[in-house]
């Protein structure tokens, strides 16, 4: 737990380094907010909350998305094994002639034994 949550702040830290190096190299920067030009540290801050909020999206987007992959592949196991299954009941006559044969070996086999 605590290596996730260093991970988490060191990605928070480096949008807020990409985003400050940018607003450095680019005074001119500003969101375009209901028509108003928002600049400066209040322009940046909601850039920085926007890409915040974008992160997390993206994160929730793939965290479902290999949900959904998990349990497809637990269902693909499953359906696997049905069909091994059917396959294994639907061959169980042709191996009818075999058991027969089989069965008459082990009956002769004990007959004389006995006798």
């Amino acid at each position: 737990m605590k290596t996730k949550k260093t991970y988490i702040a060191f990605g928070i830290l480096t949008c807020a380094a990409i985003l400050a190096f940018i607003f450095q190299f680019s005074p001119e920067t500003h969101i375009v907010w209901n028509d108003e030009e928002v600049g400066g540290i209040v322009g940046w801050s909601l850039g920085f909350f926007g890409i915040l909020l974008g992160l997390g999206a993206s994160f929730f987007a793939l965290l479902i998305t290999g949900l959904v992959f998990a349990s497809l592949s637990a269902v693909m196991v499953l359906v696997f094994a049905a069909v091994v299954l059917a396959v294994c009941f639907a061959l169980a006559p042709l191996l009818l002639p075999f058991l027969i044969l089989a069965g008459l070996i082990m009956l002769m086999s004990r007959r004389k034994a006995v006798s």
